[in-house]
């Protein structure tokens, strides 16, 4: 109502004041929520369910502490998330600038597996195999393995030295991680040695074989044979002989279980009696008192 301060006449009018804050409606659609190892990309499509005007399109990535925006792509309904995190698609109506959204959590999971491989053992002349256990390896999901020979089971034998690695991939989320185990071997022989070999004689009817500078890397055990018979509970470093014949020697490394080479010793024995020639043996008479007795 308008009145005029001079005549005092007056009129009136009316408007009516509408509102319009109607937000458009959004949703989205994601080809999964979490990135792996074998899923490093997730597409993700906004679509409107509801709007008055022409929308505007922005995909933006908010900041968890902040809640700040960031704006990431505009004009687009489809938006290929490579990072995890909270993704937000907004969608303007022209008709009234009111903005509707829609959020989306991208989590990630880039977990290995753990491996532990048991049974690595040192090849050696007792051992001649090892077996390379990785079964006790733990991951989220079910675990595959490929070894380095080729094979794809939980544990391998070996029968070489050398360095063999297994690849352990877990189901869960494509994840793999590889180790790698060194199997050494140790074949070294030890050194039979024999000492104290003589001829047996009269005067000397025995003697001691006696193999204790024989060079080993642990303990050594000894195995005797006479003739090529082994010679029953005799085992210790040294023999005692009274026998002419061939002797041999095998010693035994217990670090490694390796023999050595066979040691032959030939025992001779001289026990030639000397054959004995007595000259001038004579008859004694009165004029021939003494002789002489030649040897």
């Amino acid at each position: 109502t308008v009145t005029h301060n001079v005549t005092g006449c007056s009129d009136s009018d009316s408007v009516v004041v509408t509102q319009n804050t109607t937000k458009p409606v959004v949703d989205i659609t994601a080809s999964g929520t979490e990135l792996t190892c074998e899923i490093t990309s997730i597409d993700l499509y906004g679509s409107i369910v509801s709007i008055q005007g022409s929308p505007t399109y922005i995909w933006g990535k908010v900041d968890d502490l902040t809640d700040d925006v960031t704006v990431l792509s505009q004009g687009e309904i489809h938006y290929e998330a490579t990072e995890p995190g909270s993704y937000i698609f907004i969608v303007i109506d022209s008709r009234n600038g009111c903005e509707g959204h829609e959020k989306i959590i991208i989590s990630q999971d880039l977990t290995k597996p753990e491996i532990m491989v048991t049974g690595n053992e040192e090849l050696t002349c007792a051992n001649e195999t090892a077996v390379l256990d990785a079964s006790g390896s733990s991951g989220q999901g079910e675990l595959s393995y490929e070894w380095s020979t080729g094979e794809d089971t939980a544990t391998i034998e070996v029968s070489e030295a050398g360095e063999y690695s297994v690849t352990v991939t877990d189901s869960d989320n494509g994840c793999s991680n590889t180790m790698v185990v060194e199997v050494t071997q140790d074949i070294t022989k030890p050194t039979a040695a024999i000492t104290g070999n003589a001829e047996l004689t009269c005067a000397l009817e025995s003697i001691t074989l006696d193999a204790s500078t024989s060079v080993v890397q642990g303990t050594p055990s000894y195995v005797w044979t006479y003739n090529d018979v082994v010679i029953d509970g005799e085992s210790s470093e040294t023999l005692d002989v009274n026998a002419p014949g061939t002797y041999e020697l095998t010693v035994i490394d217990s670090d490694n279980g390796c023999s050595s080479e066979s040691l032959v010793v030939e025992v001779t024995q001289d026990i030639t009696q000397p054959e004995i020639i007595i000259t001038g043996n004579a008859e004694l008479t009165c004029t021939l008192e003494s002789i002489t007795l030649d040897a």
